[in-house]
């Protein structure tokens, strides 16, 4: 509970810190958002003059962030540049289907790593630790985007077997859902799962050359109760941290894969009020990741304490 309270603390500065740094690099991008609230390159000069007194631009830096802030605390986020719909309902329907992607890659990762940094670790240089390097390589090496375009042609265009773009919700027809998230799944999911076979078969080698180990064995313990229970145990407590850390940059790395496949979630709604300088919503975007990085440096914490004792005796 002491770690908990200490990290919620911090949370406070931490939101404030970064949303002040976004809408101050926001407000040093070159362009004129009332251009594109009045219109664009059509828009007349009384149009964009009317759109800077209703958006309150010509007020000073100070005093718009305060506006900001003042509002996002009662739960305000504003309305959007371009749309004039609320921030908060926008944020409310895109961003499950983030999270659900990211659900998704996920789970593929830990399914995939897991299997396979576990028997690389077990046979150091056999043919599956050969194999799984190569793997590691290339799944590291090629960016996230170009494996979906890869994707894409291979298993949609070429073969056919699922659909190039879309997205289902979840609720409304589970199959449906899996079939349009398997391969941007795969596109975000192939980078996690070798960094974390890469740290868990690290990890494993060395914990399975301790001396307690080795005493397990000795005594008669079964590999599945040596290797399972001592073995993983302790060598998975890197292995989380690269987890986390690798989770919270899909986020991220989301943004082009949605683009790619169409998925109408988080980051096609950021990049879209990137190019348009459309404030509200950028600053909606950067709270719910940053609040996401948070939620999950915590969850990795507390997993921490929870399978190592030392780091609850010096909490």
């Amino acid at each position: 509970m002491r770690l908990v309270v200490r990290r919620l603390v911090a949370v406070v500065p931490t939101l404030l810190i970064v949303t002040f740094g976004v809408f101050l690099m926001v407000k040093l991008v070159p362009g004129d958002p009332a251009v594109n609230a009045a219109g664009g390159l059509s828009a007349t000069p009384e149009a964009i003059a009317q759109a800077r007194v209703d958006l309150h631009l010509d007020d000073s830096f100070f005093s718009q962030y305060g506006r900001w802030l003042g509002n996002a605390v009662q739960g305000d986020l504003g309305e959007s540049y371009q749309s004039r719909t609320s921030v908060v309902d926008d944020l409310a329907k895109r961003v499950p289907v983030t999270l659900s992607l990211i659900v998704a890659a996920t789970l593929f990762a830990v399914l995939l790593a897991v299997p396979l940094g576990v028997l690389s670790g077990l046979r150091p240089n056999g043919g599956v630790d050969q194999g799984s390097r190569v793997f590691s390589s290339l799944a590291i090496a090629v960016p996230n985007f170009l494996l979906a375009l890869i994707l894409v042609l291979v298993f949609a265009v070429r073969l056919g077997w699922l659909p190039p773009s879309g997205y289902t919700k979840f609720g409304d027809s589970p199959a449906e859902w899996l079939k349009f998230i398997v391969l941007p799944a795969i596109a975000l999911g192939v980078a996690v799962s070798a960094a974390l076979m890469r740290q868990l078969r690290a990890a494993l080698v060395d914990e399975l050359d301790t001396n307690h180990i080795r005493t397990a064995w000795a005594i008669g313990g079964s590999r599945r109760r040596v290797v399972g229970i001592h073995g993983l145990k302790n060598a998975s407590s890197p292995a989380i941290t690269i987890l986390g850390l690798q989770v919270a940059a899909l986020v991220g790395g989301a943004v082009l894969v949605e683009q790619i496949f169409a998925i109408p979630g988080l980051g096609t709604y950021m990049l879209g009020a990137i190019t348009q300088a459309d404030l509200p919503v950028i600053q909606g975007c950067v709270l719910v990741l940053a609040l996401v990085q948070i939620v999950l440096s915590l969850a990795v914490d507390i997993t921490y304490a929870l399978i190592n004792p030392k780091v609850r005796v010096a909490t």
